[in-house]
């Protein structure tokens, strides 16, 4: 059999050339798998007559803009900021189901520089089946779920590479214009801003602002909106999943297990581990006016307690102490949002 060295030549130039465009269009929609920059150029002539290169590489731009025009969303077209890996594909989602006039704002992305996520936003509102439903859980305390929110992702694509405090604030400017439109588009009242995205607007401040269950004025150019932060799902999951784990190492001491199930006073029996580890170390107390009071030199941080507990009572009594602590900062934690979320929508919008 005679093969016909043109024509697989040109086969060939011309999978090449499909690949070239594939990997141009594919930028505008997500991370490269295994590319890091711009993808390489490919122009190859299909046949034996010679194409200027420059000529290429024009018909394939405008052939390759005319078709990926139509799919575009504004935040993918949009080329602003600077290490951008990728553009969300829907970046905001309306109601399915009976419509409030609120926006939950939330980010998926990563703004620790330690990796790019995936992007699920054609199948989660937030990064997994399972922060949907924990948030859900929450929300249907007030008879609610995400379907009745409109959606946002703050900001609207994931960057690669390690970013500078001033490259994230000019990725919020650049972003609020799509916030507006949006708000403005659907006449939103009120905010829900959630974990990250609470960083990007309000920097470290938000980190004690999500512990006070109150509203506060959130202001877009000429806009003001009622808003409210919230701990992000992904942190009360860490949190259940870190009592959950300590609850398992637990269950191999059954005496502490013990404990641990019958106890419903969780100060309490943080306080008697604490009070069993002083009378262990024979602490001694100054009394004042008949009120016994604990030296300031014998005072200590909970990373020395937990040490002295370890040394003087075990690895048991530790493991108890700690799977007590995670329980009351998981519960600490849910009451604060739902108190936040009762704040929130009684309010008058």
């Amino acid at each position: 059999m005679k093969i016909d060295i043109h024509q697989v030549r040109d086969s060939y130039a011309k999978v090449l050339k499909e690949f070239s465009k594939y990997l141009e269009d594919i930028r505008y929609i997500e991370p490269f798998p295994f590319l890091v920059g711009n993808p390489p150029r490919v122009y190859l002539p299909l046949s034996n007559k010679r194409v200027e290169p420059q000529m290429q590489r024009k018909e394939r731009i405008e052939s390759s803009h005319s078709e990926v025009k139509i799919t575009l969303n504004e935040n993918q077209i949009c080329q602003l900021c600077s290490n951008k890996a990728y553009a969300v594909r829907k970046y905001f989602k309306k109601p399915t189901k009976e419509e409030l006039k609120i926006m939950i704002l939330h980010y998926n992305g990563s703004i620790d520089n330690n990796q790019i996520p995936k992007d699920v936003s054609e199948k989660f509102y937030f990064s997994s089946k399972e922060e949907d439903e924990v948030f859900n859980r929450m929300l249907s305390s007030f008879h609610y779920t995400l379907e009745n929110f409109y959606f946002q992702e703050f900001v609207a694509c994931h960057f690669s590479f390690q970013s500078s405090h001033e490259e994230w604030n000019t990725r919020v400017q650049n972003c609020l214009p799509f916030l507006e439109k949006n708000v403005k588009d659907h006449q939103i009242q009120k905010l829900m801003i959630v974990g990250s995205a609470a960083i990007l607007l309000f920097g470290n401040e938000a980190k004690e602002i999500v512990k006070k269950p109150h509203l506060l004025p959130f202001h877009i150019h000429d806009l003001e909106l009622k808003a409210i932060i919230l701990r992000s799902p992904q942190a009360i999951l860490k949190l259940e999943q870190k009592r959950k784990e300590l609850q398992s190492l637990l269950q191999k001491y059954p005496k502490e297990w013990e404990v641990y199930n019958k106890t419903k006073e969780i100060d309490q029996a943080l306080k008697e581990i604490v009070e069993s580890l002083q009378r262990k170390e024979q602490t001694k107390r100054v009394e004042i006016a008949n009120v016994k009071l604990t030296p300031a030199s014998q005072i200590k941080n909970e990373k020395t307690i937990e040490n002295e507990i370890k040394k003087q009572l075990g690895e048991s009594k530790l493991l108890l102490y700690k799977t007590f602590k995670a329980k009351k900062e998981e519960i600490e934690v849910k009451q604060q949002i739902v108190k936040s979320l009762e704040v929130f929508f009684q309010s008058q919008s």
